[in-house]
């Protein structure tokens, strides 16, 4: 059975149907993008296949614009992106009344710490899920924290770790960051009486 051939203006309409129906599609799924479509969608993925799609990821922005333009753009992220626990200790360290530096490099590695506290030269470093024995990588990220603990120690930076699970206890965790800070920490009626001034 041979195909009917479409005058000028059928092809026409046709075009015209289909580019209108492709961007009401677009427009209709971009919408749908939202950040909790996205976090669902990866939910959805195993974390080994996002861990190695990140590498990938990482190993091409490595090779096309160096070491600097990759830790900046990752560093860039971790400061938008606050874990549950960091955001925690965000507010322990604002009600204390301390002033830290997120995300510090240490020196021309590209260890970080996730809280410098300047006015007391002592870093903060925030143990998340991820961090445990149960969790893919564990021993590489374990081996890491040692190596970055050895090179504050190196540095003559004292270092508080904190484990996720010790989040659960907030009033012992204030307790604990303000006996690491010293006296340069406000205690939490103090900083609440500055606020207000």
């Amino acid at each position: 059975m041979a195909k009917r051939q479409l005058s000028e203006a059928e092809l026409r309409q046709r075009r015209e149907a289909s580019r209108k129906g492709a961007l009401r599609g677009g427009l209709a799924r971009a919408r749908t993008l939202t950040r909790e479509h996205q976090r669902q969608a990866r939910a959805k993925v195993k974390p080994e296949s996002l861990s190695r799609s990140g590498k990938k990821g990482a190993q091409a922005t490595l090779a096309r614009h160096g070491m600097d333009r990759l830790f900046k753009a990752w560093r860039r992220w971790k400061l938008a992106n606050p874990s549950r626990e960091e955001l925690i200790v965000i507010g322990i360290l604002r009600r204390l009344g301390l002033a830290c530096e997120r995300e510090m490099r240490l020196g021309e590695t590209l260890f970080t710490v996730d809280f410098f506290l300047p006015g007391q030269g002592r870093a903060i470093e925030v143990n998340g899920g991820v961090h445990d024995e149960r969790m893919p990588g564990w021993q590489e990220r374990a081996e890491q924290q040692e190596r970055k603990a050895a090179l504050l120690a190196e540095l003559g930076i004292p270092l508080l770790v904190i484990h996720h699970s010790e989040m659960d206890d907030v009033a012992a965790l204030i307790e604990r960051i303000r006996a690491f800070a010293g006296d340069r920490a406000a205690s939490p009626a103090e900083s609440q009486i500055e606020a207000a001034v």
